[in-house]
């Protein structure tokens, strides 16, 4: 390209930007009450805000966020409930289960033993209990030596303290083990 050319070119560019700038067409609102309606003639009307708010759209935003929320539970104590609910429903009240559950999630320690994680979580439950006695009770269930604890038939209003404290600290065992798998999930 020859030096005469590029000024050509040049001069062009010039006069068109002067050509620009010095059109009677207003470019910017300079008013206020005008710039919405300047963006709104920018901005060609779509489909797309029809849409949201189809049912249709509406429909499949709802089953996409349940597909979500069945995904990743929203507290991991929700998890626990459900399998306490499962397991032991029939037997405990759901009250009972829900305070064991919210003992777990107020008093979880990863650091610290089965043993003293049972503990933690039953001793608000039994306040007339020392914390020596709950310690005896709890041993064969945190360190089981032959099988499995039998989880008794008789309903929670039919058991004697001791028996419920035994059956606490199962189901606790359980809700410490459902816990721990939803809070570190391999």
């Amino acid at each position: 390209m020859s030096k005469s050319s590029k000024k050509i070119i040049k001069q062009k560019i010039y006069q068109d930007l002067l050509a620009k700038l010095s059109s009677e067409s207003e470019n910017y609102p300079w008013s206020p009450e005008s710039t919405e309606d300047y963006y709104e003639s920018l901005d060609p009307p779509s489909g797309v805000k029809d849409y949201l708010k189809s049912p249709k759209a509406i429909q499949k935003s709802s089953d996409f966020f349940k597909q979500i929320q069945e995904l990743y539970p929203r507290n991991p104590g929700d998890k626990v409930k459900q399998t306490l609910l499962q397991q032991f429903g029939e037997s405990v009240p759901s009250t009972w289960l829900e305070a064991i559950v919210e003992q777990i999630q107020n008093n979880y320690q990863e650091t610290s033993s089965l043993l003293d994680q049972l503990i933690n979580c039953v001793q608000p439950l039994f306040s007339d209990w020392c914390s020596e006695d709950l310690q005896v009770v709890v041993r064969p269930i945190a360190y089981p030596m032959r099988g499995s604890q039998a989880i008794p038939s008789k309903t929670w209003t039919e058991l004697s303290q001791s028996e419920q404290i035994r059956l606490t600290f199962t189901i606790t065992k359980v809700a410490l083990e459902t816990y721990q798998q939803q809070k570190n999930p391999e």
